[in-house]
């Protein structure tokens, strides 16, 4: 158990372990500081002794990645170290459901709504607790986070087995868990129910006695050791908690229903956004349905298009749809609105039916018509729904639909329509296929249900987003070799994104499948999180294990996230590596482009800026978007900003077509620094800086810059500091790089000294061995404090800049105006 005790040993140097917290059924909980973000985290340490320690660990890793909802702890990262595996999630501040609590209702009454309506989440995403108890349950005013889903079950981990006959607290379980039968989410509501009772009686819910009895009985409620009293509750709690804790399951109420008997709006949709809509509304009213801010994301603007294209806006099909979006697992409902994924508005768009239309009353060519209609959307023009249904008219009849309220017309001129779940003749399924756009999210979508997946597995590697559909499709029609093919393309298309919401989606995805010989894309999605997450060390060591892979699209990220480690850790090495290479990927177009990717890498890092401009443009040949993106940000560092204005805005233009979030984010950061450096008027945006934070770390950390320059130019040391200090959430941008040591010293100059003093930001500055850095970042240090003699060195750095290859305006100041700073 010391051992246990004893985190600091062999921990990534980003936590700092703070206290010991307690121990669980499993593991010990310490208090850990994030040294990157700059933040308290909690650190659940699991021994694992046996096969079942690591599939307890994850089923529960699995657990919290599914459940990434309001009110539920987050899981931010894991690792193992020493026989231990570790959990990094947030430190949820707050008591013990009911602690410290008087034994009365009211006193409990908001905390109860706010449990319910996180359990309404939790099971719409197929997830059951299993074993909620006031430890699980931190409360913290009227907020309430569960915690602990080691047990989880459901629907959404049904490919896991059950870890023992018996699972949950004695205390609390429901009977059927302690018959170690099959549960479903009505266990949770049993749980509750027992809090609730135990904290408005003042008893213990059990005795053993009690628990041996209900081993064998299976009807009626749980007969309570005492009731609760009139003064305790009002009768109809007392009569909720009663049938809350029911021994037969289908005699209880499930959460949704519990938290209506309370008087609670239950969280399947925002109903202050819902009752405020007009009885047709247009594209803008529907976009405050959805969670935002939608800066380079987009999901607001598209999941409000793709619900008008669904409903044409009428209020009652919105509240039908949106409900089912929501039920089906496709939609979140969370405080801020609803929250859709990328990946749903994809299915959504491609014409994927979750919920049951309205019943057609028509016959004939109506009903050929409708039904043509509903296998074509989105792509339902007249002329389409004429070629695959034989209609002669197609445009009257689609205008006696609309009369009828059977269909509604769209801006591009198609027909919407509602979309049911009853099967479609296959002839005219297959007859789309030749209407339907190449390429279309509905075509795939087609192409999987007539079952042509051999064919969609290949393409996937040239298609993005089809990847995903290919692993669902395999899954159901138990398709293992072909779900592991698709989940390798899927892989590589998170780590080429980056982001880690991508990176956990496909993580998820591959833990919870059947497939084997997936042990290599396991290692380079942890490879390209531990790089996400700021520690290059430990994802260089993990991704020498990883061997050469067969297939192209996953060799190609691992060799780009060897170029990117060893370019960032050793350069020498890099340069040796990547010659050792390049011949062989000549034979391979995307291995070619991962070449010149990492070559042009390679250069900018060795700061010969104009040669990796020259390489990334060769690789936006292939891909566009990417190497333009990489090429204006050569551009900016070659003080070519013009050339790098221009074509940002190009690039940024095809971006956001393309809903290219990530790379959005960092093309509006280049043409920022780009103006900035030009000497062009740039405002501070930290609203948008904030939220893209939680979008994209690494662009969110470099707007977070340009705003604390910005901010410190325009004599405003608060903003400064506080922009600074943002950079550090963005956990990619490294102290030891450039932009590191220039937030060090804003830091610095805007008032607050940073750990190992002014002379430890100015070593770092010197080791850069880039004058012109060094140059701003002495100034802003002098400024701040730094001994006379950092001075005369500041001078002798300024005249070392080659002004006619450095801009006079570099990313806080120019030379002549560092050089003038520090004389003051």
């Amino acid at each position: 158990m010391a051992e246990q005790r004893s985190p600091e040993r062999g921990w990534p140097a980003r936590y700092r372990p703070v206290r010991h917290v307690g121990r669980g059924a499993f593991g010990d909980v310490f208090e850990a500081e994030d040294t990157i973000r700059r933040e308290r985290v909690a650190i659940k340490q699991l021994p694992l002794r046996a096969d079942a320690d690591r599939d307890h660990l994850r089923r529960e890793t699995v657990a919290m990645r599914l459940a990434r909802l309001p009110g539920v702890v987050r899981l931010r990262d894991d690792f193992e170290v020493h026989g231990h595996a570790c959990l990094v999630m947030d430190l949820v501040p707050g008591v013990w459901f009911g602690l410290g609590r008087p034994p009365r209702w009211e006193a409990i009454e908001v905390t109860v709504h706010a449990l319910l309506a996180t359990l309404v989440r939790l099971h719409l995403q197929g997830l059951v607790h299993q074993d909620l108890k006031p430890a699980n349950v931190l409360v913290d005013g009227d907020r309430v986070v569960v915690l602990d889903l080691g047990m989880a079950r459901g629907q959404a981990m049904r490919w896991f087995s059950r870890r023992a006959a018996r699972e949950g607290t004695l205390l609390y379980a429901a009977p059927e868990q302690l018959r170690g039968e099959d549960v479903s989410e009505v266990a949770d509501v049993y749980a509750v129910g027992m809090m609730v009772r135990e904290l408005l009686t003042g008893q213990t819910p059990r005795t053993r006695d009690t628990i041996a009895g209900l081993l064998q009985s299976v009807e009626g409620p749980e007969r309570p050791r005492s009731p609760i009293s009139e003064a305790a509750a009002p009768r109809s709690v007392v009569e909720l908690v009663d049938a809350m804790v029911a021994l037969r399951p289908a005699d209880r109420p499930d959460a949704r229903a519990a938290l209506e008997w309370l008087g609670g709006a239950p969280p399947i949709l925002p109903w202050a956004a819902v009752e405020a809509l007009p009885e047709r509304a247009a594209a803008d009213a529907l976009q405050r349905l959805f969670r935002g801010p939608d800066w380079y994301t987009h999901l607001q603007e598209d999941a409000a298009a793709c619900l008008l294209r669904r409903t044409g806006g009428e209020r009652t099909r919105v509240v039908e749809e949106l409900s089912a979006w929501v039920q089906s697992g496709l939609a979140v409902c969370t405080d801020a609105g609803v929250a859709v994924s990328r990946e749903a508005l994809r299915r959504l768009e491609a014409g994927e039916a979750v919920r049951v239309g309205r019943a057609p009353t028509v016959g004939g060519e109506a009903a050929r018509a409708l039904r043509a209609a509903r296998v074509l959307f989105p792509h339902s023009t007249p002329e389409a729904v004429g070629r695959i249904s034989g209609v002669a008219e197609p445009a009257r009849v689609l205008a006696t639909l609309v009369e009828r309220g059977l269909a509604w017309w769209l801006e591009d001129g198609s027909v919407g329509v509602d979309l049911v779940g009853d099967p479609v003749d296959a002839w005219m399924e297959r007859a789309a296929l030749d209407v339907l756009p190449p390429g279309s999210e509905r075509r795939k979508l087609l192409l999987l249900r007539l079952g042509e997946l051999d064919g969609l597995v290949a393409r996937s590697m040239d298609e993005p987003g089809l990847a995903e559909l290919c692993v669902g499709h395999a899954r159901r029609i138990g398709e293992p070799a072909l779900e592991a093919q698709a989940l390798r393309q899927l892989a590589a298309e998170a780590i080429l994104e980056g982001t880690p919401d991508a990176l956990d989606r496909a993580r998820r995805l591959v833990d919870v499948s059947g497939a084997q010989g997936l042990e290599a894309v396991v290692d380079l999605l942890r490879t390209a999180a531990l790089r996400t997450s700021g520690d290059p060390e430990a994802a260089l060591a993990l991704w020498r294990g990883v061997p050469a892979q067969a297939h192209v699209g996953l060799e190609a990220v691992r060799l780009r996230l060897g170029s990117v480690l060893l370019t960032r850790l050793d350069l020498p090495a890099a340069e040796g590596w990547l010659a050792g290479w390049g011949a062989e990927a000549l034979a391979e177009p995307m291995l070619e482009e991962t070449r010149l990717h990492a070559w042009g890498n390679l250069r900018y890092a060795q700061r010969r800026y104009d040669e990796a401009a020259s390489l990334f443009l060769r690789m936006a040949r292939a891909d566009r978007v990417a190497g333009l993106t990489n090429m204006i940000a050569a551009l900016v560092d070659a003080g070519r900003l013009e050339e790098a204005e221009q074509l940002g805005r190009e690039a940024l233009r095809v971006a956001r077509s393309l809903r290219d979030s990530g790379r959005e984010a960092l093309l509006h950061y280049l043409l920022r620094a780009a103006s900035y450096r030009a000497g062009h008027a740039v405002e501070v945006d930290e609203a948008r800086t904030e939220a893209l934070l939680l979008e994209s770390p690494l662009a969110g950390g470099y707007h977070a810059f340009v705003d604390a320059a910005i901010a410190w130019r325009a004599g405003a040391a608060g903003p400064a500091l506080r922009c600074a200090r943002r950079l550090w959430a963005a956990a990619s941008v490294s102290a030891e790089r450039p932009i590191g040591v220039l937030a060090a010293a804003l830091v610095s100059a805007a008032g607050e000294i940073p750990e190992g003093g002014l002379e430890a930001v100015a070593a770092r500055a010197a080791a850069l061995q880039e004058p012109a850095v060094e140059v701003q970042a002495l100034a802003l240090l002098c400024g701040a404090g730094l001994g006379e003699g950092w001075g005369a060195r500041l001078l002798e750095r300024a005249a070392r800049v080659d002004r006619a290859r450095w801009q006079e305006r570099r990313e806080v100041m120019s030379v002549a105006e560092a050089v003038a700073f520090s004389e003051r």
